[in-house]
């Protein structure tokens, strides 16, 4: 029993080590990826580098992705933590789009709708997002950019169609 006990806590000191080690090389770990509940998929993919106002480094800035495949709608917002007196704040406000049309489906369509996020490279510090009507086999990427600060608050992503293609 001591044996496995010890050696559980060895583990912990070795998660703990390296995750310190690569904190202070300026790396990070992420858990990048879609979840799907039913009818809708979360996903979160990097727009742009921002500098870090204490760091003074670049850092990457992501997006979230939201897609409801009952009401067709392909949503953006972007995390930036805030905090005014006791209230804190982290998620901006939502872009949307309404895919039936993006992708033109005709009234009474029962889409299928699937998606996901694209790096674009370190030179484009972007991502593209790509959704999927398989009823229909094509393709549509989106381009998802942070507007930053207006005069109330941080102003909602622009969510932009960027093509749609006839999937081979």
């Amino acid at each position: 029993m001591d044996r496995r006990i010890g050696g559980y806590g060895a583990m912990l000191i070795l998660g703990l080590g390296v995750g310190w080690g690569l904190t202070r090389t300026g790396a990070t770990i992420r858990a990048d990826g879609p979840d799907r509940v039913e009818g809708s998929v979360l996903v979160s993919g990097k727009i742009g580098m921002q500098m870090h106002p204490t760091l003074k480094i670049q850092v990457p800035q992501d997006a979230v992705y939201y897609l409801d495949y009952a009401k067709g709608r392909l949503s953006a917002a972007v995390p930036s933590y805030m905090q005014v007196g006791s209230q804190a704040r982290v998620l901006g406000e939502f872009s949307s789009r309404d895919l039936a049309s993006d992708f033109r489906l005709p009234p009474g369509t029962t889409p299928h709708f699937a998606m996901t996020i694209a790096d674009l490279g370190a030179s484009n510090s972007t991502s593209a997002v790509f959704v999927v009507e398989s009823a229909t086999r094509r393709i549509a990427s989106y381009w998802c950019e942070s507007r930053g600060a207006g005069p109330s608050g941080d102003l909602p992503p622009r969510l932009d169609l960027v093509e749609i293609k006839d999937l081979p």
